[in-house]
Order: structure tokens, then sequence, then C-alpha cells
């Protein structure tokens, strides 16, 4: 007699959990695309594990630029920046889905693998502090009364050139602005 095979209830069946989808994300205005290109080629060559490359480009409409790679899309962003203050776009980035968001400035070069920055770590964020605000607008007093204002322990001021965000950290964000 023929051996016929029942389905298993789903219930029954053994789960495996899927490996978190992890997204490199870049802002950039259409102009660094030099930058952003370079940091592209050592990206690649870095040996991260990543599934997609996410080009979030403030311009009306795509760049041509000639990517040939299937896992970087390219995707034109408004430009958010208010007063002369680009930086702003960055927020673009809480946009994705991903499980793991890895943000890397169009000025990054990657020399390592990133993998080891966050693997086997339970932390939503993983960031550099800035070891020297040298920037115009950043004002110290300000900083700590913005984190006094919104209930947050002091702490540093955070480069975002290079930002990791696991357990859906980008999506806490963009729900709370």
């Amino acid at each position: 007699a023929p051996t016929v095979l029942s389905p298993v209830p789903a219930s029954s069946r053994p789960f495996f959990p899927l490996p978190p989808m992890v997204e490199v994300v870049y802002v950039c205005s259409p102009e660094y695309w030099r930058h952003l290109f370079l940091s592209l080629r050592t990206l690649f060559a870095s040996g991260t594990h990543f599934d997609r490359v996410r080009v979030l480009v403030t311009a009306p409409t795509r760049p041509n630029w000639d990517i040939r790679s299937d896992k970087v899309v390219v995707e034109p962003v408004p430009d958010v920046g208010h007063h002369g203050f680009w930086m702003m776009n960055k927020a673009h980035l809480c946009r994705s889905e991903a499980d793991v968001v890895l943000f890397l400035d169009t000025d990054t070069v990657v020399l390592r693998p990133i993998d080891p920055v966050y693997a086997g770590s339970g932390a939503d964020l993983h960031a550099r502090t800035a070891p020297v605000v040298q920037t115009s607008y950043f004002r110290p007093a300000q900083w700590e009364a913005t984190l006094r204002h919104f209930g947050c322990a002091p702490g540093p001021y955070v480069s975002t050139g290079f930002l990791v965000l696991k357990n859906g950290a980008q999506k806490a964000l963009r729900a709370a602005w």
C-alpha cells in the first residue's frame, strides 16, 4: 500500500526564526554622489553582512546614477531640512522596516565588517559619542536643556554619522516624531 503523508498542523511544526533583516541606510543630497559611491564601494568590500542598501536622496526625482547592484535601492525623499539645517533629513532613516538599520553618512569609509559592533547585543542603539563638536550650531547648554525637557538622563552628544538601530528603535522614533 502507498504511504500517505498527512499535513502537519501549524501548531506542531518546529519554529525556526528568520535571521534579522539588515538594511544599510544612507540619506544624501544629489551633489554628494562621489562620497556615496566611495562609501558604497568600501561597504561592499568590507565583508559587512546586509540584505539591502537604501539610499534616500533629498531630490524631487530619482537621480540617474548607474549603481550596478540588485542590493541597492535609490529613493527620492522630500528635503525636510529647515532654516538651512540639512541634517534634519537624517530622520528619513526612520522609514526603514528592517530588523537592524545601519545608518552611514555618505562620507563614511568602511574598513572592517560592521557586524561585530552590534552582534550579540540586545541594545536598541549603538552609536559613537562625538569626540569634539565642531559646529557653530551646537550649544552644550541647549543640548542639556533639551534632554531635561524630554525627561532624558544627561548624556553625550552622539555622532549621527554611524548608527545601528535594532529591535524596532527606528519605528519608535518615527512614532514619537
